[in-house]
C-alpha cells in the first residue's frame, strides 16, 4: 500500500444501465457523495498490492451504517476480484485494469 492518493472502483457502463432510468439524478448532494465514498479507498493501491490487503477492506464511506465493505481475491497474482456479497467483479487481470 502506497500512503497517499486514492483507489477509485469506477463501474462499468452496463452497470448503469441497469439502474431504475433517473436513479441518479434523484440523488442529493449528500447522496452523491456517499455513492462516490462506497466507490473510493483511502490509499492508492496499485495492482501488485491487492493482495496485501486485509479483509473484509473499508472503504471511504467509513463508519456510514451502510457502509461498503469487500472481501479481495487474488488468482495466482494474475487476477484480482472483489466481492461485496451483491456484486462480484473482476478489477485487474494479467496485470490491467479492467
Amino acid at each position: 500500500m502506497w500512503s497517499g492518493g486514492l483507489t477509485i472502483f469506477a463501474p462499468e457502463d452496463t452497470a448503469f444501465s441497469k439502474l431504475k432510468a433517473g436513479f441518479l439524478n434523484s440523488l442529493n448532494d449528500i447522496q452523491k457523495v456517499e455513492l462516490l465514498q462506497f466507490h473510493t479507498l483511502s490509499s492508492f493501491i496499485s495492482i501488485s498490492n491487492f493482495d496485501t490487503l486485509t479483509n473484509p477492506v473499508q472503504t471511504q464511506a467509513g463508519d456510514h451504517s451502510k457502509r461498503l465493505q469487500f472481501n479481495v481475491t487474488t488468482y495466482g497474482g494474475s487476477q484480482v476480484g472483489m466481492t461485496t456479497g451483491t456484486v462480484n467483479a473482476t478489477v485487474a487481470g494479467d496485470g490491467n485494469l479492467i
